[in-house]
């Protein structure tokens, strides 16, 4: 995979996702120079005023029931619930202690350079259900 990605561009980025290998979590699961980077817990400077920021995995998947209320995908009604897609390598209160010391380096970004913000996950609190009904229980098939 890395080979087909390399052959995209002379600089491809990429975070690892929710079933990605733990390796690819590591501090040290950076490619040899030439090859795609792991983009995942980065913060790294591309070019003048353009920095590219990654974080992989998933934390706990939810939405939100007719009232706002967040609850877990495996709280709904709307779909049968199998268990496969759960927050992987983290937990959501390790995610959050993980991800401090990279927050921090995001915002040591010069102020008026801009950020590619690679991601997995959407940002906190977003939730991952693109239902746009006021109940995703009664939005129909998914």
């Amino acid at each position: 995979a890395a080979r087909a990605l390399a052959t995209l561009a002379p600089l491809v980025y990429f975070v690892p996702g929710a079933l990605d290998p733990l390796g690819l979590y590591e501090a040290d699961a950076r490619l040899p120079p030439g090859q795609p980077r792991n983009a995942h817990n980065m913060v790294e400077k591309v070019t003048s005023a353009l920095w590219v920021a990654g974080w992989g995995g998933a934390t706990m998947p939810f939405e939100r029931d007719a009232h706002g209320k967040r609850r877990a995908a495996n709280e709904s009604t709307a779909h049968p619930w199998d268990g496969g897609w759960t927050q992987f390598p983290f937990d959501e209160r390790e995610a959050q202690r993980r991800q401090q010391p990279w927050r921090r380096k995001v915002t040591k970004v010069p102020e008026n350079d801009a950020v590619i913000l690679l991601t997995h996950a959407g940002p906190d609190g977003s939730g991952t259900s693109l239902v746009t009904a006021q109940d995703a229980d009664s939005a129909g098939p998914r």
